[in-house]
């Protein structure tokens, strides 16, 4: 069984929010697609994200999108919210899978998480094969 100390460990290694993704979602919140693009646009690798998305072919439009307020423009509400999310989610997996077998939890094999471009995520009931 896992310990309270080993799991709260486990978590306290989880990045926090970038305070951008913070500032970008709570003006999605409020409804206000210019502040939250303005918050966006202060983060160069959250806009590569959204203009590599949304100038996709199934967008259909003839010229680049660049412009912050134009990509939040046409995601709208709705989508910006789902896109900040993925983006979120996307900066906390690992940047390699492994293939695993399952094995007996113990308070040893919970992994750590950390920023590293190296770090790879393993469930704590999982060891590689």
């Amino acid at each position: 069984m896992i310990s309270k100390p080993a799991l709260e460990k486990y978590i306290s290694s989880i990045p926090p929010i970038p305070n951008v993704v913070k500032a970008c979602a709570h003006a999605l919140e409020e409804g206000d697609l210019v502040k939250a693009a303005d918050e966006a646009a202060k983060d160069g690798a959250l806009m590569l994200y959204l203009r590599q998305l949304v100038n996709k072919p199934i967008f259909g439009f003839r010229s680049t999108i660049k412009e912050p307020r134009q990509l939040f423009g046409i995601l709208g509400l709705s989508r910006a919210r789902q896109l900040l999310c993925a983006y979120y989610t996307q900066l906390l997996l690992p940047k390699k899978w492994e293939v695993f077998h399952f094995v007996n939890i113990s308070e040893g094999n919970l992994p750590s998480i950390n920023s590293n471009a190296n770090a790879r995520l393993k469930p704590p009931c999982l060891e590689p094969l």
